[in-house]
């Protein structure tokens, strides 16, 4: 037990670690925001899509624990340097496990997680990135940054497209930022296919050029 303990008081930087969105309330998000709603989504959606709910929930839990040490970085700004240092930040954290046990079963989720080598690892990545669109949405318009203000329209439909799932979601969720944009007095203009495969061409490549 000692040896949880240790890893709990490890995780909790995950409260301390803030990313580049807001919450509706005009303060500043965690990563553990992040990564509770994650889970919440997939615990609402992956039964629908027949999928393993457990294990969804545990990558959903885990998929940014790494940022207890790399920290965060923004999705379109990410680059290999930045996930390089987030996987350094997973082996160090690993390395501070004693329970083999529990070190195997993070590592393993982690890994396919991180290789998108299920339909499960696909989905949370998905829902990972969906999420950040809707905190967007929820986030004061003034918190928005030039590079989403041009380029977040349209993106829930490529991510769900590119992914595989939850079309229906995702059109609700550019309707979304397509009203935001419009009421802050912006000309909403759908992303590129080009500029979405800028962006995030790390993972087309992982799931063969999808």
């Amino acid at each position: 037990m000692n040896d949880i303990l240790k890893f709990l008081h490890a995780a909790e930087k995950l409260k301390c670690e803030l990313r580049h969105s807001w919450t509706s309330s005009g303060r500043r998000e965690s990563v553990a925001d992040h990564s509770w709603r994650v889970a919440l989504m997939a615990l609402a959606l992956s039964s629908r899509l027949r999928l393993d709910t457990e294990k969804c929930l545990k990558m959903a839990l885990l998929h940014d624990i790494g940022e207890i040490y790399s920290g965060d970085s923004h999705a379109l700004k990410a680059s290999e340097a930045s996930e390089a240092a987030e996987r350094a930040g997973v082996q160090k954290l690993l390395e501070k496990i004693s329970d083999r046990r529990l070190r195997k079963e993070i590592g393993g989720i982690l890994e396919e997680f991180e290789n998108l080598g299920s339909r499960e690892a696909r989905f949370v990545r998905l829902l990972d990135k969906l999420e950040v669109l809707i905190q967007h949405n929820e986030a004061p318009f003034r918190t928005w940054n030039g590079i989403e203000k041009k380029h977040e329209y349209g993106m829930a439909g490529k991510h769900a497209e590119k992914f595989g799932f939850l079309q229906q979601l995702a059109r609700l969720i550019d309707r979304e930022t397509g009203t935001k944009l419009r009421k802050a007095g912006a000309k909403p203009k759908e992303i590129t296919e080009e500029d979405y495969a800028r962006f995030f061409g790390t993972y087309l490549k992982r799931m063969g050029g999808k």
